[in-house]
């Protein structure tokens, strides 16, 4: 990883030898690219958001812009100068050879330790209410079922007549209170896993 400090220092003078392929290729990466990766890139070149939107819309791009977004999204650094249309697997050594073509020299003192990347964080997916009854007890998914088949008969014929009458937005609040209420709840979890299953049945 180049430091920050040599990439400020190269000169602001097109590298661009195709100057379409580096619009496209550039815009590409920049349109879609999160926050704090823009932030990054504009970090180590010391440069200001409007001088990549420049870049992308010129075509006319610097070593000090290549070498940042290269570094920062991995992308190979002769690809997006339109010297090469195949994008090979980047690492520093491309970019040291590409700043060597460029006759920039690359020093020990220029090249900072890799950061390794951050564990991430597992993400947790929701069960689908098959999982979920098949995670509790047949005796468990059965008495609860059981328990709202006979509520359900037990009702009376204004109870049922009160039921039909609500509206798709009164069950999707209903539904919406019941997903709260299953967090804190054990009961309320197995009752919305067996509603999750009935609407799916």
């Amino acid at each position: 990883m180049l430091k920050a400090e040599f990439i400020k220092s190269l000169k602001q003078v097109n590298v661009s030898e195709n100057a379409t392929k580096t619009m496209e290729r550039l815009r590409a990466i920049w349109s879609p690219l999160p926050k704090p990766e823009r932030e990054e890139i504009l970090a180590f070149s010391g440069l200001k958001k409007t001088a990549i939107e420049r870049s992308y819309k010129t075509g006319n791009v610097s070593a000090k812009i290549i070498v940042a977004v290269s570094q920062v999204v991995g992308a190979d650094p002769y690809y997006l100068a339109g010297k090469s249309d195949e994008q090979r697997p980047f690492n520093d050594e491309i970019l040291v050879k590409f700043l060597a073509d460029l006759k920039y020299e690359v020093g020990a003192n220029d090249i900072a330790k890799r950061r390794k990347p951050k564990p991430k964080a597992e993400t947790k997916i929701a069960p689908t209410p098959a999982e979920v009854s098949a995670q509790q007890p047949a005796s468990s998914a059965t008495t609860n079922l059981s328990a709202i088949v006979n509520d359900f008969s037990e009702l009376d014929k204004k109870s049922l007549e009160k039921i039909n009458e609500l509206t798709e937005d009164s069950l999707i609040l209903m539904l919406k209170s019941i997903t709260v209420q299953a967090e804190f709840s054990e009961s309320k979890k197995n009752r919305l896993a067996l509603i999750k299953y009935l609407l799916l049945a």
